[in-house]
């Protein structure tokens, strides 16, 4: 869910459109054809009429955000419903990947139920060697998993909740709601970076 920058909107034909549909604001507000190029002139006069209530203007990114799109200090991006900066995954959780991100949270806690639970019934049938590496090795991994599964629980239930109330976690730690929408999509709009697209010939030098 990243919005491309603004002196990237014209090296492909027909994007500046693709962003306006995607964001509901204008591309570019700039009159230059890099507008980057004149950082801190701001955006031209006429932008600003054009853009929706409630858009909000990323001055690192000279683009126009929707509602509840945030820009990510991490990844330096503005991302479509941004959720949060994921430190496991070293990526931004917004619009297009939070589905995923939801079900690797409980896969993630399957697996741990899975794991405890073979080790119960392999412990409740069988003698428990007496050689102490064996005994440490299960301490071990008793430790790790009282350690995980809550921690992965807790965190399953916290997004179940933002999931039914339509919020996202920056929304819900800073008590900001913008919009009730739905959160966990399961039809994602496509990709606004085109990294294999060509770009127009006559916008490099631009």
């Amino acid at each position: 869910g990243i919005i491309p920058r603004a002196r990237l909107h014209s090296l492909i034909d027909g994007w500046e459109n693709e962003i306006l549909d995607a964001t509901g604001a204008p591309a570019r507000g700039m009159g230059e054809s890099n507008p980057e190029s004149s950082f801190g002139s701001g955006p031209s006069s006429d932008f600003f009429p054009q853009v929706p209530e409630g858009h909000v203007w990323c001055e690192t990114c000279w683009v126009a955000r929707p509602p509840r799109a945030s820009h990510c200090r991490d990844c330096n991006n503005c991302v479509l419903r941004f959720d949060h900066h994921c430190p496991y995954v070293l990526n931004c959780i917004g619009e297009r990947n939070y589905i995923f991100f939801f079900s690797l949270v409980v896969c993630a806690n399957l697996l741990g139920i899975a794991v405890a639970s073979g080790i119960g019934v392999w412990r409740a049938h069988s003698r428990l060697p007496t050689m102490w590496a064996a005994q440490a090795w299960f301490v071990l991994v008793v430790i790790v998993l009282s350690m995980c599964l809550p921690y992965m629980f807790g965190l399953m239930l916290y997004h179940i909740y933002l999931v039914s109330h339509g919020l996202t976690t920056k929304e819900a730690l800073k008590d900001r709601l913008t919009s009730g929408d739905c959160t966990l999509q399961l039809r994602r709009r496509p990709s606004l970076l085109h990294a294999r697209e060509r770009v127009s010939a006559h916008t490099i030098g631009q």
